[in-house]
């Protein structure tokens, strides 16, 4: 049996969160829930999740800015946006900076956990399984880690008897 997804909610608003984190733990999914932006950026850059349930309007850092620093660092497991942000330029400036799909409040469970399979069906893209630094490379796939080696030849100078 394949291991249930890790998921994190990142939602300040518990009346969101609870049910949302009750429907996905009884569909089988592992769920976290983070209420601040900095505690769910610090986590999803330390622990592993499959999928990312991202709201915008979040206590001390907001889901863009959480967004646009998750992608610069390489951070590229999908990203459903869940919020009450209904206008079309929210929209486009959600899905321009980084996310997966977009979804406003209030919303029906059953549309979430359909998005939620549709986004982990998805093929992991090999950048998001490759992290590189200089010549330091981190495969997650394999968990392995490599580093290029350089061999500097020295070249043999003669001196010119012209």
């Amino acid at each position: 049996m394949a291991t249930a997804a890790r998921i994190m909610i990142v939602e300040d608003e518990s009346d969101v969160a609870r049910p949302l984190k009750a429907g996905l733990d009884g569909a089988g999914y592992q769920v976290d829930v983070a209420t601040s932006g900095e505690s769910a950026f610090f986590r999803m850059s330390a622990e592993p999740f499959q999928l990312i349930l991202l709201d915008l309007t979040l206590p001390d850092r907001d889901g863009l800015s959480i967004l646009k620093a998750m992608r610069a660092r390489g951070l590229n497991m999908p990203v459903l946006i869940v919020t009450a942000r209904d206008a079309v330029h929210d929209r486009v400036l959600g899905l321009n900076a980084g996310a997966d799909d977009y979804l406003v409040k209030p919303f029906a469970l059953e549309e979430v956990l359909a998005r939620v399979r549709a986004l982990l069906r998805r093929p992991p893209t090999a950048q998001s399984l490759r992290l590189s630094v200089l010549d330091l490379e981190m495969d997650l796939f394999r968990r392995q880690v490599s580093r290029a080696v350089v061999v500097a030849r020295r070249k043999s100078v003669r001196p010119w008897n012209g």
